[in-house]
């Protein structure tokens, strides 16, 4: 039906198991405008589900290279990559969204997320790389 990336790196699994499910409608206008089709992951430790991000096609597979420093994060985060960054995610272990800036970012505030560990998302298009984030 379509390729969906799966960040397990991201989600703190340490070993737990997850259970992926299907929901939702390949035709929303077929069945008056629900939600449209995607996967999910339910973790062991429960909470709500994660979403998988869709990959539009096979070129979008590729990761986006980027780093971000300083390596643990006080009060600003920067990111280096030699792509345009369409939004940069904070996102906790049990993947709820923390903060999320979009436009040609190159940093973004971290002084207001406690301190633990997190894991930041780059978004470029419709390709998205994750790396893990630590702050203090």
């Amino acid at each position: 039906v379509a390729t969906y990336a799966a960040p397990l790196e991201t989600l703190g699994l340490d070993g737990a198991a997850i259970t992926v499910l299907a929901s939702g409608f390949l035709d929303p206008s077929m069945n008056g405008n629900g939600p449209a089709f995607g996967l999910f992951v339910a973790l062991a430790s429960g909470g709500d589900l994660v979403e998988l991000p869709l990959v539009t096609g096979v070129n979008d597979i590729s990761s986006i290279e980027f780093s971000v420093y300083p390596i643990p994060a006080q009060e600003v985060l920067n990111v280096r990559t030699a792509e345009r960054v369409d939004a940069l995610q904070i996102i906790d272990l049990q993947g709820r969204m923390i903060r999320n800036e979009s436009g040609n970012i190159t940093q973004i505030d971290v002084s207001g997320i406690a301190p633990g560990t997190y894991n930041v998302a780059v978004v470029s298009g419709e390709r998205i790389s994750y790396q893990k984030l630590i702050i203090e």
